[in-house]
Protein backbone atom coordinates (compact mmCIF):
# COMPACT_ATOMS: atom_id res chain seq x y z
CA UNK A 1 0.00 0.00 0.00
CA UNK A 2 1.62 3.45 -1.07
CA UNK A 3 1.76 5.83 1.92
CA UNK A 4 -0.87 8.58 1.59
CA UNK A 5 -3.06 10.64 3.33
CA UNK A 6 -6.80 11.46 2.78
CA UNK A 7 -8.65 13.39 4.94
CA UNK A 8 -12.37 13.17 4.96
CA UNK A 9 -15.03 14.97 7.00
CA UNK A 10 -17.66 12.12 7.36
CA UNK A 11 -21.02 13.13 9.13
CA UNK A 12 -23.85 10.80 10.24
CA UNK A 13 -26.96 12.88 10.04
CA UNK A 14 -29.59 11.24 11.38
CA UNK A 15 -33.43 12.49 10.83
CA UNK A 16 -33.78 15.98 13.67
CA UNK A 17 -36.99 14.60 14.56
CA UNK A 18 -35.43 11.60 16.74
CA UNK A 19 -36.43 12.30 20.60
CA UNK A 20 -33.03 10.64 21.76
CA UNK A 21 -30.93 12.66 19.24
CA UNK A 22 -31.54 15.91 21.67
CA UNK A 23 -29.61 13.88 24.66
CA UNK A 24 -26.91 12.19 22.75
CA UNK A 25 -23.91 14.07 24.15
CA UNK A 26 -21.90 14.17 20.15
CA UNK A 27 -24.78 15.39 18.38
CA UNK A 28 -24.54 18.95 17.13
CA UNK A 29 -25.90 21.05 14.87
CA UNK A 30 -24.22 21.39 11.42
CA UNK A 31 -24.26 21.85 7.67
CA UNK A 32 -25.84 18.62 5.58
CA UNK A 33 -24.91 18.33 2.08
CA UNK A 34 -27.02 15.44 1.66
CA UNK A 35 -30.35 17.38 3.34
CA UNK A 36 -29.44 20.94 1.88
CA UNK A 37 -29.81 22.38 5.48
CA UNK A 38 -28.79 22.74 9.11
CA UNK A 39 -29.60 19.42 10.75
CA UNK A 40 -28.36 17.50 13.87
CA UNK A 41 -25.93 14.45 13.88
CA UNK A 42 -22.93 13.46 14.93
CA UNK A 43 -19.55 15.18 12.61
CA UNK A 44 -16.70 12.89 12.39
CA UNK A 45 -13.77 14.04 10.82
CA UNK A 46 -11.22 10.84 9.94
CA UNK A 47 -7.49 10.43 8.70
CA UNK A 48 -7.10 7.72 6.65
CA UNK A 49 -4.05 5.75 4.71
CA UNK A 50 -4.99 4.93 1.15
CA UNK A 51 -3.39 3.37 -1.71
CA UNK A 52 -6.48 4.37 -3.97
CA UNK A 53 -8.42 1.35 -3.88
CA UNK A 54 -8.53 0.09 0.33
CA UNK A 55 -8.73 2.89 3.12
CA UNK A 56 -7.50 2.24 6.64
CA UNK A 57 -7.99 4.76 9.31
CA UNK A 58 -5.43 5.79 11.19
CA UNK A 59 -7.03 8.60 13.53
CA UNK A 60 -10.20 10.26 13.62
CA UNK A 61 -12.24 13.14 15.93
CA UNK A 62 -15.39 13.87 17.29
CA UNK A 63 -16.17 17.23 16.63
CA UNK A 64 -18.22 18.56 19.29
CA UNK A 65 -16.69 22.33 19.87
CA UNK A 66 -18.85 23.35 22.99
CA UNK A 67 -17.27 19.92 25.07
CA UNK A 68 -13.63 20.52 23.79
CA UNK A 69 -13.46 24.00 22.18
CA UNK A 70 -11.30 22.78 19.16
CA UNK A 71 -12.53 23.03 15.43
CA UNK A 72 -12.73 20.84 12.54
CA UNK A 73 -9.48 22.49 11.43
CA UNK A 74 -7.99 22.21 15.09
CA UNK A 75 -9.04 18.42 15.04
CA UNK A 76 -7.24 18.22 11.21
CA UNK A 77 -3.76 19.78 12.73
CA UNK A 78 -3.74 17.36 15.81
CA UNK A 79 -4.33 14.57 13.32
CA UNK A 80 -1.20 15.18 11.17
CA UNK A 81 0.74 16.23 13.79
CA UNK A 82 -0.08 12.65 15.74
CA UNK A 83 0.84 10.80 12.50
CA UNK A 84 3.98 12.67 12.15
CA UNK A 85 4.79 11.45 15.34
CA UNK A 86 4.35 8.09 14.72
CA UNK A 87 6.47 8.05 11.82
CA UNK A 88 4.06 7.99 8.79
CA UNK A 89 5.58 10.16 5.98
CA UNK A 90 2.80 9.82 3.32
CA UNK A 91 3.51 10.56 -0.35
CA UNK A 92 1.08 13.46 -0.54
CA UNK A 93 -2.36 14.62 2.71
CA UNK A 94 -5.35 15.05 0.37
CA UNK A 95 -8.26 17.36 1.89
CA UNK A 96 -11.46 18.42 1.18
CA UNK A 97 -11.24 22.36 0.15
CA UNK A 98 -12.47 22.99 3.83
CA UNK A 99 -8.98 22.17 5.67
CA UNK A 100 -7.56 24.28 2.63
CA UNK A 101 -6.20 27.16 5.09
CA UNK A 102 -2.78 28.75 4.58
CA UNK A 103 -1.79 27.65 7.99
CA UNK A 104 -3.31 24.46 7.78
CA UNK A 105 -1.11 24.49 4.28
CA UNK A 106 1.66 25.08 6.12
CA UNK A 107 1.72 22.60 8.74
CA UNK A 108 1.50 19.85 5.59
CA UNK A 109 4.53 21.41 4.12
CA UNK A 110 6.74 21.69 7.49
CA UNK A 111 8.00 18.50 7.55
CA UNK A 112 8.16 18.14 3.58
CA UNK A 113 4.81 16.45 2.79
CA UNK A 114 3.09 17.40 -0.41
CA UNK A 115 -1.06 18.26 -0.59
CA UNK A 116 -3.56 18.04 -3.05
CA UNK A 117 -6.75 19.79 -2.27
CA UNK A 118 -9.00 22.01 -3.77
CA UNK A 119 -8.58 25.56 -3.45
CA UNK A 120 -11.23 28.65 -4.26
CA UNK A 121 -10.64 30.41 -6.98
CA UNK A 122 -9.50 34.10 -5.23
CA UNK A 123 -6.35 32.14 -3.67
CA UNK A 124 -3.51 32.98 -5.08
CA UNK A 125 -0.65 30.74 -5.84
CA UNK A 126 2.79 30.44 -7.04
CA UNK A 127 2.52 27.15 -9.38
CA UNK A 128 5.69 28.33 -11.32
CA UNK A 129 7.86 30.41 -8.76
CA UNK A 130 7.65 33.58 -10.56
CA UNK A 131 4.41 35.13 -9.00
CA UNK A 132 1.56 34.96 -7.12
CA UNK A 133 -1.54 34.35 -9.54
CA UNK A 134 -5.05 33.40 -9.77
CA UNK A 135 -5.48 29.80 -11.00
CA UNK A 136 -8.84 29.62 -13.32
Amino acid sequence: MSNHFLTKSVRNDPTSDKLYAQKTEPVTRHRSGKHHKVVRGISLTTLLRTDGDACIPCDFRIYHKDQDGKTENNHFADMLCKAHKRGFNPGCVLSDSWFASLKNLRLIRSPEWKWLTRLRCNRLVNPDGKKNRCLH
